[in-house]
């Protein structure tokens, strides 16, 4: 067929992993997702810069890298910095030039959603339909779902 994408299939190859889902109605079946985990790479439509915060303060992620999907340009960055605690930006600073925090901006709009975690054992991928943001972590005025499977390391 011309002109269509050609998809990979998802194949598993290993006898222990198991897809799981999980509908996200509360917070905690948001942060249970991210639980234990130490280092981040995503792609969310959008995020919001104190719950970057929060994993890297609270939750022991020592990196996060993230592409935010939303297109923004540098003026509707430097007039939503503008709103944002100064705190906050100057923290966000800090840890992108400690390398703690590396945030990557697409040329054209990504609106996907979803996460690789990683750890010294295992890595979990996460395909979901809730960004990184406080309003989806909270779940009190949506609900999102998630599939996600756990990888042995050195897959």
């Amino acid at each position: 067929m011309t002109g269509t994408l050609a998809q990979a299939p998802l194949s598993l190859e290993w006898d222990d992993v198991t897809v799981q889902t999980v509908i996200i109605s509360r917070q905690r079946d948001f942060d249970a997702l991210f639980e234990g985990f130490t280092e981040m790479r995503a792609v969310s439509y959008v995020s919001s810069a104190s719950l970057l915060l929060d994993f890297l303060d609270n939750r022991g992620f020592a990196r996060i890298e993230l592409l935010v999907g939303d297109n923004v340009d540098s003026k509707q960055l430097k007039d939503d910095l503008t709103q944002t605690d100064p705190a906050v930006t100057e923290r966000l600073a800090a840890e992108v030039e400690a390398g703690g925090l590396r945030i990557l901006l697409p040329k054209r709009t990504i609106h996907s959603k979803f996460y690789i975690l990683g750890r010294y054992d295992r890595f979990r991928v996460i395909v979901t339909s809730a960004n990184l943001t406080e309003t989806a972590r909270r779940a009190s005025s949506q609900t999102n779902y998630a599939w996600y499977l756990d990888v042995p390391a050195g897959h």
